[in-house]
């Protein structure tokens, strides 16, 4: 679905998203990794591996809380924030 048109595209990927899906996992970690995505798709991308409860979720966050992508790193923060809030307040 994630490859059919754009509309259903992100129809998908915001269900796969809200829901932490894991057998799409990859697919989110390509989107998320991919800078010529757009933002909102990228932020998706991140939300969907959090919620997947992937095993590497904290070394993304750190990895996103420094990136230029204004919008990916305060998604970032605000996912910090939410799992460990003591490490967002120097933030």
């Amino acid at each position: 679905l994630l490859a059919s048109t754009p509309k259903i595209a992100r129809a998908t990927l915001k269900a796969a998203s809200d829901y932490g899906l894991p057998s799409v996992e990859k697919q989110f970690r390509s989107l998320l990794d991919d800078e010529s995505e757009s933002t909102e798709t990228r932020v998706m991308a991140l939300r969907g591996l959090l919620n997947a409860k992937v095993n590497d979720a904290n070394a993304l966050i750190d990895k996103l809380v420094s990136t230029d992508n204004v919008e990916l790193r305060l998604e970032a923060v605000r996912q910090l924030a939410t799992t460990d809030p003591t490490r967002s307040v120097p933030l």
